[in-house]
């Protein structure tokens, strides 16, 4: 038998675990997590990204799973491109029929990735040189 009780506090989360033993022995494990708002994710998101554009381990970024099922678009690929002489971040756009192309200095690529996944998609890949 399990009994799991929740105590909240504000902005970490208690959980406590009561496991009953076979000997009658209540045991409690309690374990504090932080739970992050979609912001925060997004802001070590896109932390992360400017930090392995900048020191160029920045293989791609995968954005996908779609916020609803009737946008047409299905995944966007962005990745490090050099065009005259000028490192820039190259948005694929993945549509049913058609991949739109475009190309973003790195600030105005911070902002489109935000947009995106607030407005668009769920999930996020970041693959990289760096472990």
């Amino acid at each position: 038998m399990q009994d799991y009780s929740t105590k909240k506090s504000d902005p970490e989360r208690e959980f406590a675990a009561k496991v009953l033993c076979l000997s009658n022995v209540n045991l409690t494990f309690v374990c504090k997590i932080r739970l992050m708002s979609i912001e925060e994710n997004i802001g070590s998101l896109l932390k992360l990204f400017s930090e392995s554009f900048e020191s160029s381990a920045l293989i791609k970024l995968t954005l996908s799973n779609k916020r609803t099922k009737a946008s047409d678009l299905n995944n966007v690929f962005i990745r490090p491109v050099v065009i005259r002489e000028q490192a820039v971040l190259q948005f694929i756009y993945r549509y049913a029929t058609r991949d739109i192309t475009s190309n973003y200095p790195a600030g105005e690529a911070a902002g489109e990735i935000e947009e995106l996944l607030k407005e668009t998609f769920m999930n996020a890949d970041l693959f990289t040189a760096e472990a």
